[in-house]
């Protein structure tokens, strides 16, 4: 989860922050090509990065509602690092070896193809191929993959509630996972498929958008989510500032104690 987390934030940059920030500057592809070529590269692989890390942690939930054995066997200890170096090694692949995205003005979004822009225009051609094919493939996997996970942990859920005659609590439990997966995927699934639609069919303005606000969602909801849906974390972060809130006020108690002692030291020594 941290290092998912760590992703997610990394991804905000470009999706969010950077998109913003080339859009309300106008700084298009021709005036920066490296600029967006560099965002871009980045973007695309933590992209790719953030849907092997969500497989992997898909993976081992499943196993943990299924055989949890077998999930002690594969993810104690040390050899959840091992599991992370996979999709490091996917990010570098993907910025490496594959196409860069740029973005586009005209479209408020992001595409392989740098020229996006100008292919309305009556006397442009290119003959270049700017398509990222394992890009296509990844996106298709995540939407399969996360399909077939969560769905099968969906039924082993339900079917273990049924068989130990389910308590309130317990169905609270499983409504919650439901609502958490269900948002998860659901901007997953629509970025991941609109941003794969968009690269080779010509598609209104306002659905480039929606697809750039999806990728935004898709990587920045989930601390929302566990948040609003997870007691345990919602405690944690209380905790956390209101021990900051006691520590601030024990810091200014003592230095107004200090401060006190010191204007009697002053006056006595006037006296």
């Amino acid at each position: 989860m941290l290092f998912l987390s760590i992703i997610d934030v990394s991804a905000v940059m470009v999706n969010s922050i950077a998109t913003g920030i080339l859009s309300i500057l106008r700084v298009s592809y021709c005036i920066a090509p490296k600029l967006h070529i560099g965002i871009g590269s980045f973007g695309v692989s933590i992209w790719c990065a953030t849907c092997a890390t969500t497989t992997i942690l898909a993976f081992n939930r499943y196993l943990d509602i299924t055989n949890q054995n077998l999930c002690h066997k594969l993810f104690d200890g040390k050899k959840t690092l091992v599991w992370l170096i996979l999709p490091i090694i996917y990010f570098f692949y993907f910025f490496i070896f594959t196409s860069p995205l740029a973005f586009s003005q005209k479209y408020m979004s992001w595409f392989f193809n740098p020229y996006q822009d100008y292919l309305d225009m009556p006397n442009f051609k290119t003959r270049t191929d700017f398509s990222n094919i394992p890009h296509t493939i990844n996106n298709f996997l995540i939407i399969i993959l996360l399909v077939l996970d969560y769905g099968t942990m969906f039924l082993k859920l339900s079917k273990k509630s049924h068989i130990r005659s389910t308590s309130s609590n317990v169905n609270n439990v499983i409504v919650k996972v439901q609502i958490q997966v269900f948002i998860i995927c659901f901007f997953v699934f629509t970025a991941a498929l609109l941003y794969v639609y968009m690269q080779f069919f010509i598609i209104p303005p306002i659905l480039t958008v929606i697809s750039q606000i999806l990728w935004s969602f898709s990587q920045g909801c989930g601390g929302i989510i566990y948040i609003t849906l997870n007691k345990t974390i919602r405690q944690a972060i209380w905790n956390v500032i209101l021990d900051g809130k006691k520590k601030s006020a024990l810091i200014h108690d003592n230095s107004k104690r200090d401060r006190n002692v010191t204007d009697k030291r002053n006056t006595s020594n006037r006296n």
